[in-house]
């Protein structure tokens, strides 16, 4: 059973080995890397060659940078292995698991995909944390519907990291399971997509991913007036889709999926106030065309800023917010 992990590759030269050596470091032998360089302009190019030389079952796709989403599919449509995994050359794994992962595909012949856990690295101040997820273990297989609820009973702020799945190449292939191409966070356009359709996936307890956090340049820290429209769009897409009365899905199940997939909208609420001031102002327009999402959130905060907005309005509450911010980041 051949094992494709699938690296973006851009601009990363200072965590890049880091990220293939850990990836090295597995003891399963039936594996390929395939290093995607989407046009990189530092010497992440020369590391990508110089390992590419080195090892036979390590190949390198160069191309024009067209985002990480066209990355990840060059991935998908040039990987030979009969699993996938996704691999941000940002992070890295922290131990061998492959092998470990193999075992259970082989028990499970019929898997659409398995996931597992991750662990968060604050670089600046050099401490890793581990992540949680409240599992039933008796769970060890289902379809994705049965484990979405199961999830979402328990972890309602799920995230939804495409680098936390193996999946196999012929279920991404028969359902056309492609990431949307020029789109921030097209993890959740992605991920819950695989839940919906999967008839066959388990879960391991196993926290293996290191996932870097306080990068700068990271899209996690960039709430450009782009990347707050495109988490509009998420909540848009996926409110209209769960919506569809052809979607044969347990309601309960539906408003959970609905409050937190419309979390980007409420981000957008939230951070507004670093925007400039025209930019604001087409963000709060934008807002009020989609202000269905207020009745979405759940949670005191959610709940709070959606008050908010209904009685005082947009610009209000993005002033609180800012003002917010601002007193945090003086105190702490």
């Amino acid at each position: 059973m051949k094992i494709s992990v699938i690296i973006p590759v851009y601009n990363v030269e200072e965590y890049l080995t880091q990220c293939i050596e850990s990836v090295l470091m597995q003891s399963y032998d039936d594996k390929e890397i395939l290093l995607i360089n989407d046009g990189s302009t530092d010497g992440s190019k020369s590391i990508c060659e110089n390992y590419a030389e080195n090892y036979t079952f390590i190949k390198l796709i160069n191309k024009k940078n067209e985002g990480l989403s066209e990355a990840r599919n060059d991935g998908i449509l040039n990987a030979s292995g009969d699993y996938l995994l996704f691999l941000d050359s940002d992070d890295f794994w922290s131990e061998d698991f492959l092998s470990d992962v193999v075992k259970i595909l082989k028990k499970y012949k019929d898997l659409d995909f398995l996931f597992f856990r991750y662990k968060n690295f604050y670089q600046q101040k050099n401490i890793i944390v581990d992540s949680h997820l409240n599992m039933n273990e008796e769970m060890t297989k289902a379809d994705g519907p049965t484990f979405l609820k199961h999830i979402f009973t328990h972890n309602p702020g799920f995230n939804w990291f495409a680098v936390l799945y193996l999946i196999k190449r012929d279920y991404i292939i028969q359902y056309q399971l492609f990431f949307e191409k020029g789109k921030k966070y097209e993890d959740m356009l992605w991920t819950p997509q695989i839940f919906l359709k999967a008839k066959s996936i388990t879960y391991i307890d196993k926290s293996v991913y290191v996932y870097r956090r306080e990068r700068t340049g990271s899209i996690t820290s960039d709430f450009s007036s782009e990347n707050l429209e495109d988490g509009i769009f998420i909540s848009k897409f996926w409110y209209k889709k769960l919506m569809d009365d052809a979607l044969d899905m347990d309601e309960s199940l539906k408003m959970r999926l609905l409050n937190n997939l419309c979390t980007r909208y409420f981000v957008a609420i939230w951070f507004s106030g670093k925007l400039r001031k025209n930019e604001r102002r087409d963000m709060i327009r934008l807002l009020k065309e989609n202000d269905i999402f207020l009745k979405c959130g759940k949670g005191f905060v959610k709940k709070t800023t959606a008050f908010i907005c209904r009685a005082f309005g947009f610009n209000v509450c993005i002033a609180i917010c800012k003002s917010l911010w601002f007193v945090k980041h003086k105190l702490f």
